[in-house]
């Protein structure tokens, strides 16, 4: 099983796509161009929420393409996505990888 892409590696993709530069993107966004660039390059694996979220507005994409994750939730036995479903996506927010809670 292949390794999921990191959120730097997702973060240079869809800079990429968009055709911005770092520079570009930190304008755009306010995320700082030293962040933007340590996490493309690894250096660092997680983000503050806030971060993944203003980088995913000025990308046009919601925050969880920057994690890898599917952009839209899937049915359980056959009915649509429920309360429960959301409830539980949101209590297991802390287990994601690459998400960092503030505290």
């Amino acid at each position: 099983m292949a390794d999921e892409p990191t959120i730097g590696e997702n973060l240079a993709r869809l800079r990429a796509q968009t055709g911005l530069t770092q520079q570009e993107l930190s304008n755009k966004s306010g995320v700082s161009t030293a962040t933007i660039r340590v996490l493309e390059r690894n250096g660092r694996t997680t983000a503050l929420i806030g971060t993944l979220a203003k980088l995913a507005r000025a990308l046009d994409v919601k925050p969880q393409a920057l994690l890898g994750q599917p952009q839209t939730l899937r049915q359980e036995e056959g009915h649509q996505a429920s309360v429960a479903v959301l409830r539980r996506s949101l209590l297991a927010l802390d287990e994601v990888p690459g998400v960092r809670m503030r505290g």
